[in-house]
């Protein structure tokens, strides 16, 4: 839901999303409209009147861009992602490294890899 000007709220239909998703195919339209329900969030003196209209140029944007700068996964130098940058998903099945994965190994004697690799002592 992405809170309006006027304080009421603007929720897409599914039939909205599934429209905006077949126009915008370069973007994930669920992880676009989640930052823009967190934009309007935080930016209560810049909230839009109307919803709809809002949405759709955001998305153009984000698809002509690659996407908006609030759902691209940065990485860091090296091609690893730190964990600020990290998903839900990201962590997890995070391959543990280091004091991470021995702490797991000491604890418990066995950890699991993202792949589903089990290692054990």
């Amino acid at each position: 839901m992405i809170v309006l000007k006027d304080g009421t709220y603007y929720e897409p239909s599914d039939e909205e999303i599934i429209n905006w998703q077949r126009a915008y195919d370069k973007i994930d339209v669920h992880k676009e409209l989640a930052a823009i329900g967190n934009w309007a969030d935080a930016n209560p003196s810049k909230r839009k009147v109307n919803g709809p209209r809002f949405v759709v140029n955001w998305l153009k944007r984000a698809n002509d861009s690659g996407g908006s700068p609030f759902t691209q996964k940065k990485k860091a130098e090296g091609g690893k992602i730190s964990s600020r940058d990290m998903e839900l998903e990201d962590e997890l099945y995070h391959d543990f490294m280091g004091t991470h994965q021995e702490y797991f190994l000491n604890k418990y004697g066995r950890c699991y890899t993202k792949t589903g690799e089990r290692l054990t002592r």
